[in-house]
């Protein structure tokens, strides 16, 4: 049985599960390949680096760059903007389809089988083309299902959770992990929930995971960070899979989707570890977004 579609928003900057060809900040990256934008522009508040303001997203005239978004699930719909004819859009390797923009979609699949699905935006060049979010159909849940959302804090009045442990002492002023407030950080008068960030290789954070169907990870990206190693193990075979966090940007944001996984069997027990992998590249992150698909029966057992 599949499960319940159910829509989620993935913002140009998600720094796992899509990639970008050329990437930003990579060598080969020419003056004209995928460049990161803000809507609003960019604020300087002293921490160093731009702070983006408004909407993300990405951009690029280049011949052959690409965008690829990796998903489990149903449909995929990507957002921006771009004139007709100037890129193509591939789902699984098909065969290119031309692009053909209405308003802000570029292009919609949907009515795929459930599993695991792969979209690639291709720049034929001639005209920038902007990418600024996607809309992917997941699945959370069955028939008879209900839905809890829950978040947990990295730091929770001023005190580090004991949700996620770290391999090396969190306390401030050590070569460790440390929390840090990082007040409007866009431009707004909202304030951000504590991070706990660290710079050194080969530190981790670990959490464990009960009742999840997805997961989402959020924290920051900028220009002093790079690649981590994310690593799901399931405690029921100890199966685990292993994928690549970029979390690099050249503007700072505080708020993006650093880790995100669906398709989970709520039933079963996860662990997850995060490994920063280069010295003097910092990884930062605030919260983790937890989606709970239960059987409703099980509810009322409880």
């Amino acid at each position: 049985m599949e499960p319940l579609p159910y829509n989620i928003t993935l913002s140009s900057q998600t720094a796992c599960n899509m990639r970008y060809d050329p990437a930003p900040g990579s060598a080969v990256n020419q003056a004209t390949g995928w460049t990161i934008l803000y809507t609003d522009g960019v604020t300087d508040l002293g921490y160093g680096n731009d702070i983006g303001v408004g909407v993300d997203f990405h951009q690029t005239s280049l011949m052959n760059a690409t965008m690829e978004l990796d998903w489990v699930g149903t449909a995929v719909y990507l957002y921006g903007k771009a004139d007709m004819g100037s890129y193509t859009i591939s789902v699984d390797d098909e065969e290119d389809i031309p692009g053909a923009p209405v308003g802000g979609l570029l292009c919609s699949k949907s009515d795929l089988p459930y599993g695991s699905h792969r979209i690639t935006l291709r720049v034929t060049g001639g005209s920038l083309v902007s990418f600024q979010y996607a809309e992917a159909t997941i699945g959370i849940g069955y028939p008879q299902s209900g839905m809890k959302n829950s978040t947990i804090l990295a730091v929770e009045d001023g005190t580090q959770n004991e949700f996620f442990i770290y391999s090396s002492n969190p306390s401030p002023d050590t070569d460790g992990w440390s929390s840090f407030i990082e007040p409007m950080p866009d431009g707004s008068t909202r304030a951000l929930p504590q991070q706990m960030l660290t710079d050194a290789a080969n530190a981790t954070v670990s959490f464990t995971l009960r009742n999840t169907s997805a997961f989402f990870l959020w924290g920051a990206v900028n220009h002093d960070h790079s690649t981590k190693k994310a690593t799901l193990t399931s405690q029921k075979d100890g199966s685990s899979e292993i994928v690549t966090i970029n979390d690099y940007s050249a503007i700072l944001d505080f708020i993006q989707i650093l880790y995100w996984k669906s398709n989970l069997n709520r039933n079963e027990t996860y662990t997850v570890q995060i490994t920063n992998l280069e010295n003097s590249k910092f990884i930062s992150f605030s919260s983790l977004d937890i989606i709970d698909g239960y059987v409703l029966s099980n509810l009322v057992r409880e």
